[in-house]
């Protein structure tokens, strides 16, 4: 059976329909941060940080796991291309790899007092995924290498931008929109082209309930899924186009890279806290005007973006 339109719909449609029931789901089975607070805890965070985890720390999580089960289902159902195969297990495993980092942050927080796996071996699994995607896609062990890395920083990227209500999905609908656009130019109505009509309907989906007040949040299972697809994206058209589109994403890394490795070189502060988002929320700027500078410059980029693309066609 082919993928098309009509199946697109109805399987986002189930998506709407099953969405209330799963949040309840996560929140009846406590998919959420369970961290216990004192004041000695208090006074060694950042008091506006804290502010708004706490603010957030009942809200429950890991709906991008219906993601992972939207392509999981579309590839053992429907026929498709070896890309879109290749593309969705990739993003698929890396989900999963996002479930446990979930499980493992909201169920053995008390035991181990840290919410997620050791980062060296999340990244050590994405580089080694990201490194099989890669040699598929370029039969170069030498440029496997190289972008690997690259495709594993991408992700993390996206992962911190999901941070704030609506921020990371509002920002990512501009940006997979214009990367549709650059699909159907370039490989016409192909399977990643309907891949990505999925992605902006799941998109859309969440963002309906992730809107400030959230009434739920990605996790690392969407976040992961998503920023895999993210980052084969960026390096399946021309990169004069996609660099841009992925803006955004890229400086909320920088950001948290800087931050590292000043800490770790110089023992000093770049920014108030990392990513960048942080930064401004603790540096007086609400909430929303966070969210919507951020969704507004993204914006902005797309439309420039889809305009330069036009011109040079």
């Amino acid at each position: 059976m082919e993928i098309n339109i009509l199946a697109l719909l109805i399987i986002l449609g189930i998506n709407l329909l099953i969405s209330p029931f799963l949040i309840y789901a996560l929140g009846r089975f406590r998919f959420y941060k369970q961290g216990e607070t004192t004041k000695e805890i208090e006074s060694k965070r950042n008091k506006k940080y804290y502010k708004h985890l706490l603010s957030n720390m009942h809200t429950p999580s890991t709906f991008g796991i219906l993601l992972v089960l939207n392509l999981l289902i579309v590839t053992l159902l429907f026929k498709t291309s070896g890309t879109f195969r290749i593309v969705s297990l990739v993003a698929i495993i890396l989900g999963l790899l996002g479930f446990a980092d979930d499980l493992y942050e909201f169920f053995y927080y008390k035991k181990t007092g840290r919410w997620g796996f050791k980062a060296r071996y999340k990244m050590f699994i994405q580089i080694l995924t990201f490194f099989g995607l890669a040699y598929i896609l370029t039969n170069s062990l030498l440029v496997s290498i190289p972008l690997s890395l690259i495709f594993a920083f991408i992700l993390n990227s996206f992962n911190i931008t999901d941070g704030l209500d609506g921020l990371a999905a509002g920002t990512a609908l501009p940006t997979f929109a214009v990367f549709t656009y650059l699909e159907y130019l370039n490989y016409g109505t192909s399977d990643i082209f309907f891949l990505l009509l999925l992605v902006i309907g799941f998109l859309v989906v969440f963002l309906i309930f992730n809107i400030k007040p959230a009434k739920v949040f990605l996790g690392d299972s969407g976040s992961y899924a998503l920023g895999a697809i993210l980052a084969f994206l960026t390096f399946r058209y021309n990169i004069f186009f996609t660099i841009p589109l992925i803006t955004v994403f890229l400086v909320e890394g920088i950001s948290s890279l800087l931050q590292i490795l000043s800490l770790g070189i110089f023992k000093r502060r770049v920014f108030k806290i990392a990513p960048l988002h942080l930064h401004l929320l603790n540096s007086g700027w609400s909430q929303w005007k966070v969210i919507l500078t951020s969704w507004g410059t993204q914006a902005i980029i797309a439309i420039l973006t889809f305009l330069a693309i036009t011109y040079v066609r």
